[in-house]
């Protein structure tokens, strides 16, 4: 069965209403789905999935809950060394209509500008074991009024994990 998603493989394209995911898919990668116009409601992914590429989602009307299974250990971070211009410095998730978001146990890492600009995100449930919070993983996000962090040891979080700097569209250094 399909494994993986390559990147940019459906960028672009129009998904209305809901679709399938491959039973044993495990790796979607960068831009995978990036500005395809997903209008989906109450988004699920595949249990097997262990990593999600940058952009992969960003600019999608993906609206409601949003789980992040416990399967996943890594939401990658908003810069990558495939990466050559500014439009894809986004992250995972940004620019979606998220309201929700419960991030699995098993998650590790949720890479920078990760659900930036989610401007109907209000609530985050943090899994226990979450490490890493990055640049601007939340900024934007000025509808948030619900964290709740169960992580067994405090994650380091970036100093500007809740901010967007006022140039962000025109950096491309954003470590």
């Amino acid at each position: 069965g399909i494994k993986k998603i390559s990147s940019r493989a459906f960028q672009g394209v129009r998904i209305k209403n809901s679709f399938s995911w491959p039973s044993g898919l495990e790796i979607i990668q960068y831009n995978a789905f990036a500005g395809s116009e997903i209008n989906i409601h109450d988004f699920t992914f595949p249990t097997r999935i262990k990593s999600i590429g940058a952009g992969a989602f960003r600019s999608n009307h993906i609206r409601g809950a949003l789980e992040i299974p416990e399967s996943m250990t890594l939401l990658e971070s908003g810069t990558s060394d495939l990466f050559i211009g500014a439009a894809d410095v986004d992250g995972v998730f940004s620019y979606t209509d998220v309201e929700s978001v419960v991030m699995g146990d098993n998650l590790l890492h949720v890479g920078k500008m990760a659900f930036m600009h989610c401007d109907f995100l209000k609530s985050i449930y943090i899994g226990k074991n979450v490490e890493y919070i990055g640049r601007y993983a939340f900024g934007g996000c000025h509808a948030l009024n619900t964290l709740v962090c169960m992580a067994t040891e405090p994650p380091l979080i970036h100093e500007e994990a809740f901010l967007v700097p006022e140039d962000w569209h025109t950096q491309m250094d954003l470590d």
